[in-house]
């Protein structure tokens, strides 16, 4: 099965990846921007690395695990991926943060590492709000008092409830 892990920046999804590598068992975990981001990047882009997690996924099916992918890709792409009907399921979860937590996250990050731009951060915005009416079927985790713990946990919980129920 592939989970995606989905949502605007700032929300927290990288923040848990290492949390749930060592809480799910048979999990592979991964983030999407790993094959790397051309300055480009795009919605063509975002399709063909889904398509490329998905087969990568396919090769963890083959061997009884399931993979996990925190990106931005919204539930809808990852079931339009060609190879996508070979899986044995796919489940989304929509990590999101209130705008104002969005924000001063947002600005932490440029202090530390000058990104995003402070012109981006209003186009980041109206990606979360984007996520946010195009969540489909998507578990929907709102990280804004949540710990990064409290969010592993949640997520952690989440896939073994979809384990339990395949």
């Amino acid at each position: 099965m592939l989970f995606g892990l989905t949502g605007s920046s700032a929300a927290g999804k990288s923040a848990v990846l290492p949390g749930l590598r060592s809480r799910v068992r048979a999990l592979a975990v991964y983030d999407f921007d790993e094959l790397g981001v051309p300055s480009d990047a795009d919605e063509t882009w975002r399709r063909r690395g889904n398509e490329r997690w998905v087969r990568r996924a396919l090769e963890h099916q083959a061997h009884g695990t399931d993979t996990l992918v925190a990106g931005r890709s919204p539930p809808a792409e990852w079931r339009a991926a060609p190879s996508a009907p070979r899986l044995d399921g796919i489940a989304a979860c929509l990590i999101d943060v209130a705008d104002d937590m969005r924000i001063a996250r947002l600005a932490q990050r440029r202090a530390r590492h000058g990104w995003p731009p402070e012109a981006l951060v209003s186009e980041l915005l109206a990606w979360a709000a984007w996520h946010r009416e195009h969540a489909d079927d998507a578990l929907v985790l709102d990280t804004t008092h949540a710990t990064v713990a409290e969010t592993c946990d949640a997520i952690a919980a989440w896939i073994a409830g979809l384990r339990a129920a395949a």
